[in-house]
């Protein structure tokens, strides 16, 4: 039988004709309504052979039959069918982090073209032919959800966001990647920021002023140390950190990096020489 005596219509037949007897004929013979698995596969190959398109593109009403054809998870359980867990990446500054929202993000998922592919295949017991649909990659996007301050290290799970086109909808996993701040890095599974501070030998010994901009306002935070700094100190400054809320902030470490003089006066050398204490 060729794909116009399935679905019993004329070859001349209006595409509106061939549509509803594809309906009527899905419906009627659809697994869960006492047809077979296999009828309901020959009907939707029949279809897309004429079509050469989408077989649900007009019919929303069949989106569950479709998934169910589309599906591996076989032909029950329609309210639980799923799609495959999709993975993308969302890249946001540290001041997007902070504040977090509403972001849009593209996932890439396949979808069927309405055409079949044959492949030969070499078995034990011969040579056979297996069809399968044939499917492009195509791009979606979606808004999400980004909790304010938001762990990095973890990934974000958005239950049966990845949808596309009439196929079942999978989860959505977003790896959120936090963009280099040329001040700032947050310190993982806190609201804690580090930032690195450059300072000489000689304000190492004997004490510097500095100034930071904060990364939440456009004010300053000043540094003073009046004591010896050693290369591995990290000084804490409380609640200059990541703002959750108006009462909730995180801490800003300071981790010191001393730069030694490439050359020294002889005078100098002198002088570091009668001090003993060092």
């Amino acid at each position: 039988m060729n794909a116009y005596e399935i679905l019993g219509i004329q070859q001349n037949s209006s595409e509106a004709e061939i549509k509803k007897a594809y309906r009527d004929l899905a419906r009627k013979c659809h697994p869960d309504k006492g047809g077979t698995e296999e009828k309901f596969k020959e009907i939707n190959e029949a279809y897309t052979q004429i079509i050469n398109g989408s077989p649900m593109d007009s019919f929303p009403e069949l989106d569950e039959l479709f998934k169910i054809f589309t599906s591996m998870s076989g032909f029950s359980n329609v309210g639980i069918i799923k799609g495959p867990t999709i993975k993308t990446k969302l890249e946001i500054t540290l001041k997007q982090l902070e504040i977090g929202g509403k972001f849009l993000v593209k996932y890439q998922r396949n979808v069927p073209t309405g055409k079949f592919i044959n492949s030969i295949l070499s078995t034990p017991f011969g040579v056979t032919t297996i069809t399968t649909p044939e499917e492009i990659p195509k791009i979606f996007e979606v808004m999400i959800d980004v909790p304010k301050c938001y762990d990095c290290k973890k990934q974000l799970i958005f239950p049966r966001f990845a949808k596309a086109d009439l196929l079942p909808a999978g989860d959505l996993e977003v790896e959120v990647v936090l963009l280099k701040h040329p001040i700032f890095t947050k310190v993982s599974g806190t609201l804690d920021l580090q930032t690195e501070l450059e300072i000489t030998l000689k304000e190492s010994l004997t004490g510097f002023n500095r100034e930071i901009k904060l990364l939440n306002s456009e004010e300053t935070v000043k540094i003073e140390c009046s004591s010896i700094v050693n290369p591995y100190d990290i000084k804490r400054i409380q609640n200059y950190g990541m703002r959750f809320d108006d009462n909730v902030y995180g801490d800003l470490l300071i981790k010191f990096k001393i730069t030694f003089p490439i050359l020294i006066s002889e005078q100098t050398i002198r002088v570091l020489q009668d001090l003993e204490d060092l």
